[in-house]
């Protein structure tokens, strides 16, 4: 999910400059340097996103949560198993997590959180329908245990229930918690830069 999200953050991005969009409202030179900020983050609000972009925003949403929902999940049921693939496969899953959390400027919204859940609902319908008709578990090996429908579906419903309704929002109230840190250190920031440039002159 979170590959897919970076390659629709790509192609959204491209698309966005080339259409011309990124081009809001006067340029800097006509600017004044306090009137810029304001003024263009106005514009960038009142202006409604292309549907391209909701859905990278959509993406992210569901792959950041779900993301940290497994990585959490799998420390928590195999820890004892740490190797270099592991760390690899769940610990750049939650770096490239937080450093686009940090370095992407897109706001993360509470009521977001349905995306997620959404999304762990239709993939408990898929498992349960590959089960059923196909006779396969399409979940990862350290999950088949708690999620066999065969053997113990009413573990397998709880399992994905916890999972929609207590851990997807969990991550997603802490993912909402790193967003409003980045926002109140890039205003700190932005205030210390103000006062330095101020003093500085």
């Amino acid at each position: 999910m979170l590959t897919l999200y970076f390659l629709l953050s790509l192609i959204g991005s491209v698309a966005y400059h080339v259409n011309g969009i990124g081009k809001i409202g006067a340029t800097d030179s006509e600017m004044s340097s306090s009137d810029k900020t304001v003024d263009r983050q106005d514009k960038v609000n009142d202006m409604m996103l292309p549907w391209y972009l909701k859905l990278v925003w959509l993406s992210q949403n569901t792959a950041f949560n779900s993301g940290l929902a497994v990585t959490l999940c799998y420390w928590a049921i195999d820890a004892d198993n740490i190797n270099v693939f592991n760390i690899h496969m769940h610990g750049v899953n939650v770096l490239l997590i937080f450093m686009d959390l940090g370095l992407i400027a897109s706001p993360i919204r509470v009521l977001h959180v349905i995306y997620p859940v959404v999304f762990v609902l239709i993939y408990t319908l898929f498992s349960f329908i590959c089960y059923k008709f196909m006779g396969i578990n399409p979940t990862d090996s350290y999950l088949r245990a708690l999620v066999d429908w065969g053997v113990n579906p009413g573990l397998a419903i709880g399992v994905f229930t916890c999972a929609a309704f207590i851990t997807i929002p969990l991550c997603h109230v802490f993912i909402y918690g790193v967003y409003k840190l980045r926002k109140f250190i890039a205003r700190r920031s932005s205030q210390f830069y103000a006062l330095r440039d101020i003093y500085i002159v």
